[in-house]
C-alpha cells in the first residue's frame, strides 16, 4: 500500500515537474503577453484616430486575437491534461486505501504518526490557511463569475431581441419588394395585352374598311358588268358571300375582343384595387423608413417657404439633404457588410475550432510519451529512495486528503474557466463589433463637428445682421422723435388743436414707454443670448476636458497593463528560477539544507510585494471607477444645463413673440392715431378754407357797396355843381345847404376812410391767414411724405425682421436638431464606456485569473520545498 501510495504520489508530482512541459508553458506565457502589448498598441492607434490604416489594422488585431485565443486554449488543454492525471491518480488511491491493509506494520506507523503529528502541527495549522485563502478566493470568483453571467445573459437577450426586429424588419421589406415586383410585372403583362388587343382592334378596323371599300367597288362592277358578264356575278356573288360571313365572323371576334377588353379592365380594375390595398401596406412599412427623412421634407417644406428670399440657402440645404440621404445609404451598405462579416467570422471561428481539436489530439498523444518518460523516472527515484517509506505515509495520507480537497476545488475551477473562456470568445466577438460601431460612431462624429462649425458661423452671421437691424431702428427711432418735435411745436402754434395734441401727446407717451420696456427686453434678451453663448463655449470646454480625460484614463490603463506586464514578467522569472532551484535540489538534496531559510525569506517578500501590487491595483482600480463616476454625473450635468438652456430658449421665443405682438398692436395704434389726427387736421382745414370762401364773400359785397354808393355821391355832386353854376343867384340861399352839405360830405368822407382802413386791415389779415393756410397745406404735405417714406421703410425693417426670424427660427430648429444628434452620441458614448468598463471588469478578472494561477504554481513550489526538507530530515535523522 504505502508503495503503490508513495509512487503515485512522486508520479504527479513529476508530472508537475516536466521540464519539457514547463518550458511549454513558458513559452506561450512570453508569446501571450507580447501578442497582448500589440494589441494594446493597436487599440491605442486605432483610438487616437488613425484613419486611414483602418483595414490593416483591424486585420492585424484579428490576427492577433485569433493567435492568443489558440495560445490560450493550448494552455487549457494542458492544465486539463494535468487536472485529469491528477484526478486518476486520486481515484487509484481512494481504490487501494479501501482494501485492508497489513497488520505487520501497524506499531511503526502508529510511532510515525504520533512523530509526524508532533512535527507538523504548524505545517497543519499552514496548510488549513491555505485552504481558508483558497476558499475565499474561490467565493470572490464564483460571485464574479455570476455577475458576469448576468451581464452576458443580458447582453446576450439584447443581441437577440435586437437581431430578431432587425429580421423582422427585413423580411418585411423583402416580403413588400417581392409584392411589388409581382404587381409590377402583372401591370406590365395587362398593359402589353391591352396594347396588343388595342393593335388586333385596329388592324381589325383597318381590314373592315378595305373589304367594305372592295365591296363597292365589287357592286359598281356588278352594276356595270350585269349585262356582259352573268358567270362574273355569280363568282363575284360568292365573293360577297364569303366576305359576307368573314365580315359577320370579324364582328363576333370583335364583340369577344370587347368583351376580353372589358373582362380585362375589370381586372385591371381589381389589380388597381389591391395595388392600392398593397401600396397602403407599402406605405405603412415605410412610414419606418420615413421617420429618419423627415428632417428632408422638413427642410424642402422650408426652402419652398423661403425660395423667393434665400435661393443660396436653399443650395444649401439640398447639399445638406443630399448629404444626409448618402450617409442614409452608406449605414445601410455598412449594415449589410457587417453581416457579412459575422457570417464569415462564424465560418472562421468553426474552422478554427476543428484545428484546434486536431492540436489537442495531437498534444495529447505527446502527454502519453512524456507520460512513459515519467513512469521511468519515477522507477529511478523508488530505487534511490526506499528507505524513507514508512514515516513518509502518515504525511502522504494528510496530503492526499489536500489534493482530494484541491482537485475538486480545481475541478469547479476549471468547469468555471471553461465558461470564462466561452464568454470570452463570444466577448471577443462582441468588441469586434462594437469596434466597427465606434469608427462609425466617430466618422459621424467628425461630420456633426463640422455641421455645428457651420451653424456656428451661420449663427454669429445672424447676430451681426440683428445688430446691424437695431442699429437701424435705433436711428429711425431718432428721427422719429425729432418728427415728434416738429409735431409739438406745429401744436404749439395751434391753439384750436391743443386739446387733441395733448391726448396724442399721451398716447405717444405710453407707446414711448412700451417701446423703452420692449428695448429694454430686448437688451436683456441680448445679454441672456450672450450668457448662452458663453455657456456654450463653457460647454465645449467641459466637453473638450472630458474627452482629455479620457484620453488621460486611456493612458492610464496603458500605464496599468504595462505594470501588469511587469509584473506577469517578474512572476516569470521567478517560476523560472523556482524551477532551476528545483532541479539543483533534485541533484544536490544536502546543499539545500542551508540555503532553505533564505530561500524562506525570498518566498515571503515576494509575497508581501506581490501582495503590496495587488492592494495597488485594487486602489487604482477604485480611483479610476470614481473618477469614471464623476465623468459620468458631469455629463448628466452637462445634460441637465442643455435641457435648461432649451426651456429658456423656449421661453425667449414666447417673449419674442409676445413682444413682436404688442409691436405690432403698437404700429397699429400709431397708424389709427396718424388716421385720426390727419382726418382732424383736414376738417380744421376745410373750416378755415369755409371761412376764408365766407369772408372773401362778404369783401366783394362791401366792395360793390362802396362802389354804389360812390358813383351815387358823384352823381350828386355833378348835379349839385351843375346846380349851382345855372343858379348862382340862389347861391346865398343855398349857402346854409352847401355847408350843411360840405359838413355832410366830410362826414361821409371820414366814413369811407374808415371803411377802406377797415377793409384795408381786413384784407391783410385774409392775406395773412391764406398764406398760413397754404404754409399749413405744404407743411402738411411734407409730414405726410415723411410719414409716407417711414411707414415704408418701417414695413421693409419689418419684413426685413420677419425673413430674418424665419431664419432664426431655421437655424434654431437645425441647432434642436444638432443638439439631439449629440445628446444621442453623448448617450452611445455613455454606451461604449459602460462597454469598455465591463471590458476592465473583464481584464480584472483575468488579471485576478492569472495571479491564482500564479499563486497555485507558488503553493506547488512551497509543497514540493516542503516535501524536500521533510525527506532530508527523515535522511539527516537515519544517518544520525
Amino acid at each position: 500500500m504505502t508503495k503503490s501510495r508513495w509512487r503515485e504520489s512522486i508520479k504527479s508530482l513529476g508530472s508537475h515537474i516536466d521540464p519539457e512541459r514547463e518550458e511549454q508553458v513558458k513559452k506561450t506565457k512570453i508569446e501571450i503577453e507580447d501578442k497582448v502589448a500589440q494589441i494594446v498598441k493597436l487599440i491605442k492607434n486605432k483610438n487616437q484616430g488613425n484613419k486611414d490604416g483602418n483595414s490593416t489594422s483591424d486585420s492585424e488585431l484579428v490576427e492577433f486575437v485569433e493567435d492568443f485565443h489558440k495560445q490560450f486554449q493550448a494552455l487549457y488543454a494542458l492544465y486539463d491534461n494535468l487536472r485529469g492525471e491528477v484526478k486518476e491518480k486520486v481515484q487509484g488511491l481512494e481504490n487501494k486505501e479501501s482494501s485492508p491493509s497489513t497488520s505487520s506494520s501497524d506499531s511503526e506507523s502508529y510511532h510515525s504518526v504520533n512523530e509526524a503529528s508532533a512535527r507538523s502541527s504548524p505545517r497543519h495549522a499552514l496548510i488549513q490557511r491555505v485552504r481558508d485563502d483558497l476558499k475565499n478566493k474561490l467565493e470572490t470568483l464564483s460571485l464574479e463569475l455570476i455577475d458576469m453571467r448576468t451581464k452576458l445573459n443580458a447582453i446576450s437577450e439584447e443581441k437577440e431581441a435586437l437581431h430578431s426586429e432587425y429580421m423582422e424588419a427585413l423580411n418585411k421589406i423583402q416580403d413588400s419588394e417581392k409584392i411589388i415586383d409581382e404587381l409590377r410585372v402583372e401591370a406590365k403583362k395587362t398593359h402589353s395585352t391591352k396594347q396588343k388587343l388595342t393593335d388586333e382592334c385596329t388592324q381589325l378596323k383597318e381590314k373592315l374598311v378595305e373589304r367594305e371599300k372592295e365591296l363597292l367597288s365589287v357592286t359598281r362592277a356588278h352594276q356595270v358588268h350585269e349585262s356582259e358578264v352573268p358567270t362574273q356575278i355569280k363568282k363575284l356573288e360568292h365573293q360577297v358571300s364569303s366576305l359576307q360571313l368573314e365580315h359577320k365572323n370579324l364582328r363576333t371576334q370583335k364583340r369577344e375582343l370587347v368583351e376580353q377588353t372589358e373582362s380585362q379592365t375589370l381586372e385591371a380594375k381589381q389589380l388597381g384595387e389591391e395595388n392600392s390595398g398593397l401600396r397602403s401596406r407599402i406605405l405603412e412599412l415605410e412610414m419606418t423608413m420615413k421617420e429618419k427623412e423627415n428632417t428632408v421634407s422638413i427642410l424642402w417644406m422650408k426652402l419652398v417657404e423661403n425660395g423667393s428670399n434665400s435661393k443660396s440657402e436653399i443650395e444649401e440645404l439640398m447639399a445638406r439633404a443630399n448629404s444626409l440621404q448618402l450617409e442614409v445609404d452608406t449605414l445601410r451598405t455598412q449594415k449589410v457588410e457587417l453581416e457579412e462579416q459575422v457570417t464569415f467570422k462564424c465560418k472562421q471561428l468553426e474552422e478554427e475550432t476543428s484545428s484546434l481539436h486536431t492540436k489537442i489530439l495531437d498534444l495529447e498523444m505527446a502527454s502519453k510519451e512524456k507520460e512513459d518518460e515519467l513512469s521511468a523516472l519515477q522507477r529511478k527515484l523508488e530505487e534511490n529512495e526506499s528507505d524513507s517509506k514508512s514515516k513518509i505515509e502518515d504525511l502522504m495520507q494528510r496530503a492526499n486528503n489536500l489534493q482530494l480537497e484541491a482537485d475538486n476545488l480545481r475541478s469547479e475551477k476549471g468547469e468555471l474557466e471553461e465558461q470564462v473562456v466561452f464568454k470570452n470568445n463570444e466577448a471577443f466577438a462582441q468588441v469586434k463589433g462594437f469596434m466597427d460601431q465606434v469608427n462609425v460612431l466617430q466618422q459621424q462624429l467628425y461630420s456633426l463637428s463640422s455641421q455645428k462649425s457651420e451653424s456656428e458661423t451661420s449663427l454669429e452671421k445672424v447676430t451681426q445682421e440683428i445688430s446691424d437691424f437695431l442699429i437701424q431702428i435705433e436711428n429711425l427711432k431718432e428721427k422719429l422723435e425729432s418728427k415728434t418735435m416738429d409735431l409739438e411745436r406745429m401744436l404749439e402754434e395751434k391753439d384750436g388743436l391743443e386739446r387733441q395734441m395733448k391726448d396724442l401727446e399721451l398716447e405717444v407717451g405710453s407707446l414711448r414707454i412700451k417701446k423703452s420696456e420692449l428695448e429694454e427686453q430686448m437688451r436683456s434678451k441680448n445679454h441672456e443670448v450672450d450668457q448662452l453663448r458663453v455657456e456654450k463655449e463653457g460647454l465645449h470646454v467641459r466637453i473638450s476636458e472630458s474627452e482629455r480625460l479620457i484620453m488621460e484614463k486611456s493612458d492610464e490603463l496603458s500605464t496599468l497593463q504595462q505594470k501588469f506586464e511587469g509584473l506577469g514578467n517578474d512572476s516569470s522569472s521567478q517560476i523560472k528560477a523556482l524551477e532551476e532551484e528545483i532541479k539543483i535540489i533534485k541533484q544536490e538534496l544536502d546543499s539545500l539544507q542551508a540555503k532553505k531559510s533564505q530561500l524562506e525569506l525570498q518566498i515571503e517578500r515576494e509575497k508581501q510585494e506581490s501582495l503590496e501590487n495587488l492592494v495597488r491595483m485594487e486602489k487604482q482600480n477604485i480611483e479610476l471607477t470614481s473618477k469614471i463616476t464623476e465623468h459620468q454625473t458631469t455629463l448628466t450635468g452637462q445634460e441637465e444645463a442643455i435641457n435648461k438652456l432649451n426651456e429658456e430658449h423656449k421661453q425667449i421665443r414666447d417673449q419674442f413673440v409676445e413682444c413682436k405682438l404688442n409691436f405690432q398692436i403698437a404700429e397699429r395704434k400709431i397708424e389709427e392715431t396718424a388716421e385720426v389726427f390727419c382726418k382732424k387736421f383736414e376738417d380744421s382745414l376745410r373750416i378755415l378754407s369755409r371761412r376764408i370762401r365766407v369772408a372773401e364773400q362778404l369783401h366783394a359785397e362791401n366792395k360793390d357797396v362802396y362802389r354804389r354808393t360812390k358813383e351815387k355821391y358823384e352823381s350828386e355832386n355833378m348835379n349839385l355843381k351843375e346846380r349851382v353854376t345855372s343858379s348862382e343867384v340862389a347861391v346865398k340861399r343855398m349857402k346854409e345847404i352847401s355847408l350843411t352839405a360840405n359838413d355832410i360830405l366830410f362826414g361821409l368822407d371820414a366814413v369811407a376812410l374808415k371803411f377802406e382802413q377797415c377793409n384795408g386791415n381786413f384784407l391783410n389779415r385774409i392775406s395773412k391767414t391764406s398764406c398760413e393756410v397754404l404754409f399749413a397745406k405744404d407743411w402738411v404735405q411734407r409730414k405726410n411724405k415723411a410719414i409716407k417714406h417711414v411707414q415704408e421703410d418701417i414695413d421693409c425693417l419689418l419684413v426685413q425682421l420677419d425673413t430674418k426670424e424665419a431664419e432664426v427660427l431655421g437655424l434654431r430648429e437645425k441647432i434642436w436638431k444638432l443638439e439631439n444628434k449629440v445628446r444621442e452620441l453623448e448617450k452611445t458614448v455613455k454606451e461604449k464606456e459602460e462597454g469598455m468598463l465591463g471590458m476592465g471588469e473583464e481584464k480584472r478578472e483575468a488579471i485576478r485569473q492569472l495571479c491564482v494561477w500564479i499563486d497555485y504554481h507558488r503553493s506547488r513550489s512551497d509543497y514540493l520545498k516542503k516535501i524536500l526538507s521533510e525527506t532530508t530530515a527523515v535522511r539527516s535523522q537515519r544517518t544520525s
